[in-house]
């Protein structure tokens, strides 16, 4: 037969919670930590591909046509750094149409992009992928932005690294 009296009982239960409660606030500060590192990253990359102000629109845009073709289509594009690993891309078209766009980044080299046109009810979904060519000696960032359907065409939006 064990004996077993009421305090250690309850010492048990007591420790179990306090040791608990300890684990349970190193795993927040842990955590904490990490997310607050992995912001700062995400800021130091995304940062230098904010255009200067919310009017500049200094991102030159093509449209795809094949595999090494990309024509310029007249649209110009604005790129908004927002926090962590989100975005925001207004483009402007020769037309005046204007849409607005809020990246979504799963890593530094693709992400998605959601879409809307101001002003009208069109809305549409693309991948986008995010790198750097040189060119001529020059280094350019540059999107590649690939639609989900046929109405919306592929495009790479890029500008020359100061």
């Amino acid at each position: 037969m064990c004996v077993f009296s009421l305090c250690e009982f309850y010492n048990l239960i007591i420790s179990a919670i306090v040791g608990g409660v300890i684990g349970l606030m190193m795993v927040i500060i842990y955590e904490r930590l990490v997310n607050k590192r992995k912001m700062k990253e995400w800021a130091n990359f995304f940062k230098p591909l904010e255009s200067k102000g919310k009017s500049t629109f200094d991102w030159t845009c093509y449209d795809i046509k094949g595999r090494d073709m990309s024509q310029e289509n007249g649209s110009f594009a604005n790129i908004k750094y927002v926090k962590g690993n989100q975005l925001e891309l207004r483009v402007k078209e020769p037309g005046g149409n204007t849409w607005l766009g809020q990246i979504t980044m799963t890593d530094h080299a693709r992400g998605s992009l959601t879409f809307t046109y101001i002003g009208k009810y069109e809305y549409g979904f693309k991948d986008c992928y995010l790198g750097q060519k040189l060119e001529d000696g020059r280094k350019f960032d540059y999107w590649i932005l690939v639609g989900d359907n046929k109405a919306y065409f592929n495009e790479l939006i890029r500008r020359e690294r100061k």
